[in-house]
């Protein structure tokens, strides 16, 4: 079936006219010879859904508004941790616009499937996309959580990728032997913002090209103003390389900007400042002049000062990983009660705390939940109900909004007959926002859930 495609002209910033189409035209080739059917209707400016890419599995896509297929774009591949491909299109269809990017989203990829799988999805995914559209052989992939691992793996096997986002995903690895780029973005209340910050001072050492940026937040995919940065670091990368017309406007505008938000770092917050000045010299060296914002940070550097705040930040982590690790031993030693009046502490003193104590708190608080429905769902899964009823309770007292922690407790109270508790709990976590709602049609122990009143409505 033929694409229909919007044709208007493409942003300056990432199109490049005129570029070889390379793999794309191959594809496309490969897909003409071969008689393969496009099976779906592609429109720019929207999200197309399901697009099939082999054995059933498929991906989102979403070409930007201004889409000309006589022209050759970069294409942003992201992965969601529960393989939901239109949630990263969703957030971050108007940089696509703004940044003249086409991004396709997996509906496979997902925490707890074997990464060869994954893999062997992903070049299905990329040789189904590469011949639907015209590529400048410019790849970056873009994950969050489990999501930001598995872009991370992909991004280092592909040739074609010159950078990788990931959001909340501390990863580990050793320097790439090809030129990459490599940003990690975290909210500063997330649990993995410590593994994600030591990773940046290893990567630092090693000489990655590599971004580390924080928002007032907890783990979620980032802002779409973090991701626009790390954007735009891409395509200055392309400006200095050639693969992108160098504009020296938006060279200028991008950098007065940065300088900007450098400005409104409050003067006590040091390693934001030093990690602000590198970030700065790292995007803008070659394309403009960076000698004073190199020049803070080497004095910084040598004045002890960047040294002195990672020990004392240092120390905060340490701190929280031993906080983390003795409630971990409180899970199995430590009744519903302690737990009870325990959490109403931690919480208590979230809410009293500042600056960086403050997201210590939070950090630790997220850290639990997670690890606390870990475990609820595999005791739930090898039908531990007493030791999941405990677990259960723990997690909607640590998050009472989290759908997931309603889920579960649904499950549980239709294990004991409970049918009118599982039903509410299913409302519940409809009501914080259950989104796979598949499962309710197919697990057994929903059985005597399906037929009563308002089930049909959480569908």
């Amino acid at each position: 079936m033929k694409n229909l495609l919007l044709l208007a002209l493409p942003l300056f910033l990432f199109a490049c006219a005129g570029e070889p189409k390379g793999e794309a035209a191959k594809e496309q080739e490969t897909r003409t010879e071969n008689n393969i059917p496009d099976q779906v209707e592609i429109q720019s400016g929207q999200i197309n859904h399901d697009i099939p890419c082999g054995d059933g599995q498929t991906y989102d896509l979403y070409l930007p508004k201004n889409y000309d297929a006589s022209k050759s774009w970069p294409i942003l591949v992201a992965f969601d941790p529960h393989g939901d491909g239109t949630l990263p299109l969703k957030n971050y269809q108007g940089l696509a616009d703004e940044f003249g990017l086409i991004m396709a989203g997996s509906n496979y990829s997902k925490n707890g499937l074997d990464i060869n799988l994954i893999n062997q999805h992903y070049q299905g995914l990329r040789k189904d996309l590469l011949g639907r559209v015209n590529s400048s052989n410019r790849l970056y992939m873009l994950g969050f959580s489990g999501g930001g691992k598995v872009a991370t793996q992909i991004g280092l096997g592909d040739d074609n990728v010159v950078g990788i986002i990931a959001c909340g995903a501390a990863t580990k690895f050793k320097k790439p032997e090809k030129n990459l780029l490599y940003a990690g973005i975290a909210g500063k209340g997330d649990f993995n913002y410590p593994g994600m910050f030591y990773s940046y001072q290893v990567m630092d050492k090693m000489g990655v090209s590599y971004v580390f940026q924080t928002f007032d937040g907890k783990h979620e995919w980032a802002p779409k103003e973090n991701v626009a940065k790390v954007l735009r670091w891409f395509a200055l990368d392309g400006m200095k390389s050639g693969a992108i017309a160098k504009d020296k406007d938006k060279i200028q505008e991008w950098k007065l900007e940065t300088e900007k938000e450098i400005g409104s770092i409050k003067p006590q917050n040091t390693l934001g400042f030093y990690t602000a000045y590198t970030n700065l010299v790292k995007m803008y060296d070659g394309l403009a002049d960076v000698t004073s914002f190199n020049n803070a940070a080497e004095r910084m550097k040598t004045s002890g000062r960047v040294d002195e705040a990672l020990k004392k930040f240092d120390n905060l982590l340490k701190n929280e990983e031993g906080q983390k690790s003795y409630y971990m031993k409180a899970m199995d030693g430590e009744n519903l009660a302690w737990w009870q009046q325990e959490v109403k502490r931690l919480k208590e003193e979230q809410s009293r705390a500042t600056g960086e104590a403050k997201y210590a708190t939070q950090r630790t608080i997220g850290f639990l939940g997670l690890a606390v429905y870990m475990q609820a769902s595999s005791a739930i899964d090898k039908k531990k109900n007493q030791e999941a009823g405990k677990l259960v309770s723990i997690y909607l007292l640590l998050e009472p909004e989290n759908p997931e922690a309603h889920y579960l407790n649904a499950v549980l109270s239709a294990r004991t007959g409970d049918d009118n508790g599982a039903l509410e709990a299913l409302k519940k976590a409809k009501n914080f926002g259950l989104t796979n709602t598949q499962r309710l049609q197919t697990l057994p122990d929903f059985d005597g859930v399906r037929g009563m009143d308002g089930f049909r409505e959480l569908l």
